[in-house]
């Protein structure tokens, strides 16, 4: 894994536009529905746009791999204290709450059973905390359970929000 990142001012929604048609036929594949709350105005972030796309396709790639047919995922995405907050939530097998710390383990996958195995070498989880951490900022995972869904959540620093709608007024 590279140890280099190229920060620069970028437009978050560009980015997730990026991440999202490059799993939106992993999405489309298993008629699933991907819900997307962003706040109003422009979002945008200090951040190397190449690997925050990597962030977010991983994370929501798994979300889809680990969603029944016609689930339902969801991102949402705000700036709060300068920060870009984003969560990736899904109905999915969820996660038993002991395991949540290992999730992002190079190599660790879940628990799988036929039914639901994915084929994969367990590096994406590790690869985004990597990226996320190499900016200076957080990711963690939680789950109500085995059966009730996950999210996977994290935030980098250096954000702002621009709304235009006040100017519009002007």
């Amino acid at each position: 894994m590279t140890r280099h990142i190229r920060p620069s001012r970028i437009d978050f929604k560009r980015v997730l536009s990026h991440a999202v048609e490059t799993v939106s036929p992993l999405i489309s594949a298993k008629l699933q529905s991907l819900d997307i709350k962003l706040s109003t105005g422009d979002i945008s972030v200090s951040a190397d746009e190449v690997r925050l796309v990597q962030v977010l396709q991983n994370l929501l790639s798994n979300a889809s791999k680990f969603t029944p047919r016609s689930g339902r995922i969801e991102l949402v995405a705000y700036v709060a204290r300068a920060r870009l907050c984003v969560a990736i939530s899904d109905n999915g097998r969820g996660m038993d709450p002991a395991a949540i710390d290992k999730t992002f383990e190079l190599f660790t996958q879940g628990a799988d059973n036929t039914e639901t195995f994915h084929v994969g070498l367990g590096i994406g989880l590790a690869l985004a905390r990597f990226i996320v951490e190499m900016h200076g900022g957080t990711i963690w995972a939680s789950s109500a359970g085995v059966g009730r869904g996950s999210t996977f959540s994290f935030e980098l620093p250096g954000a702002t929000l621009e709304d235009h709608s006040a100017n519009a007024l002007k």
